[in-house]
Order: structure tokens, then sequence, then C-alpha cells
């Protein structure tokens, strides 16, 4: 799932309690989104609304699951 530096900070200021400083540090360890992209099968772009996001989990599930179907 990908959405902007500063979502992505407000994110972990608000969820995990985390100082600026704290939250900045964690985003800046991690490699560039620029450089996982073509590392994944599926983007989930995240922000937009809960529903947006919603409709594209399941939307990914449903192509996964033609894809790859689980055998009972």
């Amino acid at each position: 799932m990908v959405c902007t530096e500063e979502q992505e900070f407000a994110r972990l200021v608000a969820r995990s309690h985390l100082s600026p400083e704290e939250a900045l540090a964690r985003i800046r360890a991690q490699p560039p989104v620029a450089n996982r992209l073509p590392l994944v099968d599926e983007i989930i772009e995240n922000s937009g609304s809960l529903e947006e996001t919603r409709r594209q989990v399941v939307a990914a599930f449903e192509r996964f699951s033609r894809l790859f179907p689980v055998q009972v």
C-alpha cells in the first residue's frame, strides 16, 4: 500500500505515538517507495478514503483468487 510521505508521517505519529523525529527516522530508514514498486504484483493506493482502499483490496483479492484458486 502506498500513500504520500506526509500521510505516512501523520499516521505514524497518530497511530504509534511517535515523536515527529522518530516518525521521520522510521520513514527514512526504509527504502524509497519508488525502489519497492517494481517488486510488487499489486499496488493499493491508500491515500484516499477507507472505502476507496477497501474497494482496491477486494478487487485485488478477487484477481489473485482467480489466478491462484484454493484447492480443498
